[in-house]
């Protein structure tokens, strides 16, 4: 069996079992380091960031057409980006199978869980919003919220 890796292919079945230990050490990296906060980086901008540009809306810190000239461009980019980031952990774990599964999956299952911060309303919300948005907002009413709220 063939597998794609760094631009060559690798036959599996003539790998030594030290080999194919850290192939899948590689996936399990991948999977923890890269996948997960990916993927948690996707569903943030399709939920806590799109609620929080319409607060931002709402207190007149941006405007209605700069969210919408911009927010759906993060969330196609989101969603293409993670969608590839998935499919490569997914060929990668499906070509080093049986133990692939396990390598790729359990650490994005805890990758999924210490990273589930970025779905959450906090600080780095804001960060993000600022860095997004710091071209077509009021910085003051921007300031006065975070000081209010944080």
């Amino acid at each position: 069996m063939l597998i794609f890796l760094g631009g060559v292919f690798l036959d599996i079945s003539s790998m030594s079992s030290f080999s194919i230990f850290l192939l899948n050490a590689v996936i399990a990296l991948f999977s923890f380091f890269a996948a997960a906060p990916c993927l948690m980086s996707a569903v943030s901008v399709f939920g806590i960031q799109k609620k929080f540009a319409a607060m931002m809306v709402a207190e007149g810190v941006v405007k209605q057409e700069d969210v919408k000239m911009i927010l759906p461009k993060k969330m196609i980019a989101a969603a293409v980006i993670a969608c590839l980031v998935m499919i490569a952990l997914g060929i990668s774990c499906y070509k080093l199978r049986p133990y692939g599964y396990l390598s790729g999956i359990i650490p994005l299952v805890l990758g999924l869980l210490k990273y589930q911060k970025v779905c959450e309303f906090n600080s780095l919300t804001v960060k993000r919003f600022r860095n997004d948005y710091k071209l077509y907002m009021d910085t003051d009413k921007y300031n006065r919220y975070i000081e209010k709220n944080f």
